[in-house]
C-alpha cells in the first residue's frame, strides 16, 4: 500500500470548527520542531454542538481524510507560543467515523504543553493501530488552564485503503470490513457472543462459543464445561457429589450397589453390609450400620462371648460368685464346683454329706460312731439288735 503522512493545522481564532482542511506547514526552522507563532495552531473559545451525539457541547475538530485511510503512528503538537501555552489541550477524545455521522471511540489521550521553544518536538500520538476511517473528530475535554483550548498541528501515517466497497448491508452499525457476517445485523462487534451455538456473535475469535474451561472438550462431550478438573479424561473422585470424569456409569457413591450411600451405609464396598440387613451376632461385623445394635456381650455385663459362658444372662461372668447346687456355672469356672463339692463322686442329691469325701453311698458303714458312712438310713450304726438300746446302755 501507498504510504502517506497527514499534516492538520490551521488558525481558528473564537470559533468552533466542523470541518479542517488538510494542510502542510513548512513554516519550522527543525525538522519536526514547531513554530512558537500562534497563528499556526486551531483555537476555539466557544463551545459548539458536537457531531458526535455522544458529547456534549464542546471545543471540537472535525477531519474529512478524502478517503478511505488505515491510521498509524501520530505526532501531536500542543500550542507552543509562549503567551498561550495555557490554551492547549491537555485532555482529548477521539472518535472516528466512516460516513460522519456514526462515531465511534478510539481513544481518551492526555497531551502535554507545549515548551513555548522553536525546538518543540511535539509528543508522540495515538498509534491507532491500522485503524480505518474517513473521518477523525478530536474533542477537547480538559486544557492547561487557558480560556481558550487547542493545538498546533497532528500528524499521523497512514496508509491507503484499496478501493473496495464499504458498505453496512445488515444495517447494524458495523461496517462489512469489521463484520464478520454483514448480512446478519446479530452478528457484529457489538453483541454479546453466545456460547455453543456454533456462531461467532461478536466478530471476535479469542471469545469462546464452546469449550469454554479450556480443557479440551466441547460441551457435546463435557458435563460441566465451566471446570477444567470435570471432564472425560478426569479419574472419578468417590463421594465428592460430582461426575469428574463424566460417566454416569462411573459409580461416585453406593459403590456397592445396595441402595444406601456411604452416608447411610457403614460399608459401602459389601452389599451385605447397610441398614436393612439383619445383624448377625459374635462375627465382629456391623451388619445392619446400627452400633445400638449388639453383635457380642449381649447381656451387656461386660464380658464378650469368648470370656462370658451365658452371654445371655448379665449374672453370669466371670466376676459373679458361684452358688452352689443350682446347676448354673455363675463364673464362667468350670474348676469352681457347682455339686459333688467333696468329689467323691456323688453329687448332693446322692450324697448325704456333699463336704466329706468319706461319706457317700459307696462307703461301709462304720457303726456306733454317730456317722451315716453309706448315707443309708437302713443301715445300722447303733442298737444293731434292734431291742431298744443302744450299746452305752
Amino acid at each position: 500500500m501507498k504510504k502517506n503522512k497527514f499534516s492538520f493545522s490551521k488558525i481558528i481564532s473564537t470559533l468552533s470548527v466542523n470541518l479542517l482542511l488538510i494542510l502542510n506547514i513548512n513554516a519550522q526552522c527543525y525538522e519536526n520542531a514547531h513554530s512558537t507563532n500562534w497563528f499556526d495552531s486551531w483555537t476555539s473559545c466557544q463551545k459548539a454542538e458536537n457531531p458526535n451525539n455522544m458529547h456534549a457541547a464542546s471545543h471540537w475538530i472535525m477531519y474529512d481524510l478524502g478517503h478511505f485511510y488505515y491510521l498509524k503512528e501520530s505526532t501531536f503538537w500542543n500550542i507552543n507560543n509562549p503567551d498561550s501555552l495555557l490554551n492547549g489541550v491537555k485532555k482529548i477524545v477521539v472518535d472516528y467515523s466512516m460516513e460522519g455521522i456514526n462515531w465511534k471511540t478510539y481513544d481518551t489521550i492526555s497531551i502535554d504543553a507545549g515548551n513555548g521553544l522553536k525546538s518543540y518536538q511535539g509528543s508522540t500520538g495515538p498509534s491507532f493501530d491500522s485503524l480505518l476511517c474517513k473521518f477523525l473528530l478530536i474533542t477537547t475535554l480538559e486544557n492547561h488552564g487557558g480560556t481558550c483550548t487547542g493545538f498546533s498541528e497532528f500528524k499521523i501515517d497512514v496508509s491507503s485503503h484499496q478501493e473496495t466497497a464499504i458498505t453496512d448491508n445488515d444495517n447494524d452499525g458495523f461496517y462489512n470490513f469489521e463484520d464478520c457476517d454483514d448480512t446478519n445485523p446479530n452478528i457484529n462487534p457489538g453483541i454479546e457472543e453466545i456460547a455453543y451455538n456454533g456462531i461467532d456473535d461478536d466478530c471476535n475469535p479469542i471469545t469462546l462459543d464452546d469449550d469454554l474451561d479450556q480443557d479440551g472438550f466441547t460441551l457435546a462431550d463435557d458435563c460441566d464445561d465451566n471446570n477444567p478438573n470435570i471432564n472425560p479424561n478426569q479419574t472419578e473422585t468417590i463421594y465428592n457429589g460430582i461426575d469428574d470424569d463424566c460417566d454416569p456409569t462411573t459409580l461416585d457413591d453406593d459403590l456397592d450397589q445396595d441402595g444406601f450411600t456411604l452416608a447411610d451405609d457403614c460399608d459401602d464396598t459389601n452389599p451385605d453390609i447397610n441398614p436393612n440387613q439383619t445383624e448377625i451376632t459374635y462375627n465382629g461385623i456391623d451388619e445392619d450400620c446400627d452400633p445400638a445394635t449388639l453383635d457380642d456381650d449381649l447381656d451387656q455385663d461386660g464380658f464378650v462371648l469368648a470370656d462370658d459362658c451365658d452371654d445371655t444372662n448379665p449374672d453370669i461372668n466371670p466376676n459373679q460368685t458361684e452358688i452352689t447346687y443350682n446347676g448354673i456355672d455363675e463364673d464362667c469356672d468350670p474348676a469352681t464346683l457347682d455339686d459333688d463339692l467333696d468329689q467323691d463322686g456323688f453329687v448332693l442329691a446322692d450324697d448325704c454329706d456333699d463336704t466329706n469325701p468319706d461319706i457317700n453311698p459307696n462307703q461301709t458303714e462304720i457303726t456306733y460312731n454317730g456317722i451315716d458312712e453309706d448315707c443309708n438310713l437302713e443301715t445300722l450304726d447303733d442298737e444293731l439288735d434292734q431291742d431298744g438300746f443302744v450299746l452305752a446302755d
